[in-house]
């Protein structure tokens, strides 16, 4: 148990059921998505320790968007997201929409807002199956908007970004590491995610695996 390995995808983490209060109409906000069929995003993975060091981990990885379609009368676009290095490679599909000033998923799940910095807008607890049937809990986690905007450097250049945090309270059984852990997602307006959180080691502190914007484009 003391191995398992947490990945905590920006995607996978928010791919489980929690709490949302997300609007139901478009309008037409600052673009922190960049949504459009073709368009893609290329990082490279690194280690990032407590002192604010990146290690380069010689691995790629990539986003795109397939598609667009509609689900329930409202426009998604099909995105399909790199999995971290693991027991699952490949890429997943997530259906995204702009929402007011949200980005949201097909299940109504709350990934950005370029203004509500005030409320919490995802929650959820984080619990694994082992040894079937056994089911154990992990984490407590709660997803809010982060003040003020930071500024990014990436392989792609500078940027000034908003972050969507997640903080994963531990349980006590995991917390020999650290009872708070964190994961963030830096947006920045009409590019993107330019770096973020992919997982983290239940049983080390020292080191989170991140990925950083490299280039991006339309197909």
């Amino acid at each position: 148990m003391k191995n398992l390995t947490l990945a905590l995808l920006g995607a996978l983490a928010l791919f489980f059921a929690c709490r949302t209060d997300q609007p139901e109409s478009p309008a037409p906000n600052a673009n922190y998505s960049n949504l459009a069929v073709g368009n893609y995003w290329v990082y490279d993975q690194y280690y990032l320790d407590t002192n604010g060091v990146y290690t380069p981990l010689g691995r790629t990885d990539s986003n795109f968007v397939e598609k667009d379609t509609l689900i329930n009368g409202q426009l998604y676009f099909k995105l399909m997201e790199a999995l971290p290095e693991g027991p699952l490679p490949g890429h997943r599909p997530v259906f995204l929409r702009d929402s007011l000033h949200y980005i949201v998923d097909w299940q109504g799940t709350i990934r950005f807002s370029s203004e509500n910095t005030v409320d919490t807008l995802t929650s959820r607890y984080f619990t694994a199956i082992y040894h079937p049937p056994a089911v154990d809990t992990f984490a407590f986690i709660f997803g809010k908007m982060e003040t003020p905007d930071v500024q990014i450097q990436t392989p792609a250049g500078t940027f000034t970004a908003k972050n969507f945090r997640e903080t994963y309270r531990m349980w006590p059984a995991y917390s020999n590491a650290g009872d708070t852990r964190r994961v963030d997602h830096h947006y920045v307006q009409d590019v993107g995610i330019v770096d973020e959180t992919l997982y983290f080691y239940i049983n080390n502190p020292e080191y989170y695996i991140v990925r950083r914007l490299t280039k991006y484009g339309t197909q």
